[in-house]
């Protein structure tokens, strides 16, 4: 395929950032893209302007994004509002004692209901062999 045609742009993605990803994956392709009622084609030099145009406002729109995620954040933390997971209410003894009856991580984390990862992680802390904070 040499070249894409479509009606309008808004029918190709549903936002800046989507019809970048569609575009760079289409000159990825080495396919061409005309869009009839927007009168863009990025075979020719007009359309090539207008195609980094859209790249560039697709970057800026991420960064932005990203911004506004990490102002959240800060703003959550600076009202005392928790962020992630609550700390499990699991006593690291339990753990030792489950995998010292033969259960493996999975299954003591299965029978606690915390994964088997905070299940190998607790059981190191009970031993003295991994950090304190859970």
């Amino acid at each position: 395929m040499d070249v894409l045609i479509i009606e309008r742009l808004d029918r190709l993605a549903s936002s800046v950032r989507a019809l970048v990803e569609v575009f760079e994956e289409i000159r990825r392709c080495r396919v061409a893209l005309v869009s009839l009622d927007d009168e863009i084609d990025t075979s020719t030099g007009d359309g090539g302007l207008v195609f980094q145009l859209m790249r560039a406002v697709g970057q800026f729109e991420r960064r932005r994004y990203g911004q506004r995620i990490r102002l959240g954040l800060a703003r959550a933390r600076g009202v005392g509002t928790r962020l992630g997971r609550p700390p499990a209410e699991v006593n690291p003894a339990d753990v030792v004692r489950l995998r010292a009856q033969g259960l493996s991580y999975r299954q003591v984390g299965r029978r606690l209901g915390i994964s088997a990862a905070l299940a190998h992680r607790l059981a190191r802390t009970a031993s003295g062999d991994g950090p304190r904070a859970v």
